[in-house]
């Protein structure tokens, strides 16, 4: 009967300690999003009560979701620009896409890039 007890105490430790699948999943998932999609912001300027930012990343559209979380109350887009090279056989299908697995294959294409400065809107 003790040896019972001692193997099911052994046990429950087992599955406190020893960290599941599912417990490191998010870990890893996380850190794999956050190596694809980054954006750099660097704040350009300040006038009373209105910020401006210069937004850098892969594309537009990540682009605008960061704009969009720096300035809650909104903002004016001062200028954007967007650059991707077209692979061979690219029948118009996602850009973006495409220029990244060309770039992650290929030394001579260029990844794709996106600049965008944001102006935000005043408190009210």
């Amino acid at each position: 009967m003790d040896v019972q007890l001692l193997r099911a105490v052994h046990a429950a430790r087992q599955r406190r300690t020893t960290p599941g699948l599912a417990a490191v999943l998010p870990v890893i998932a996380s850190l794999a999003l956050a190596a694809c999609v980054s954006v750099d912001v660097k704040s350009v300027g300040t006038e009373p009560g209105r910020v401006a930012f210069d937004l850098s990343g892969t594309d537009l559209g990540t682009l605008a979701v960061e704009a969009a979380r720096l300035c809650p109350q909104g903002h004016e887009v001062l200028r954007q620009w967007t650059r991707y090279a077209r692979t061979a056989g690219d029948g118009g299908g996602d850009p973006t896409s495409a220029a990244l697995w060309a770039a992650a294959f290929s030394y001579d294409t260029p990844p794709p890039s996106a600049q965008m400065s944001i102006l935000c809107r005043p408190l009210s």
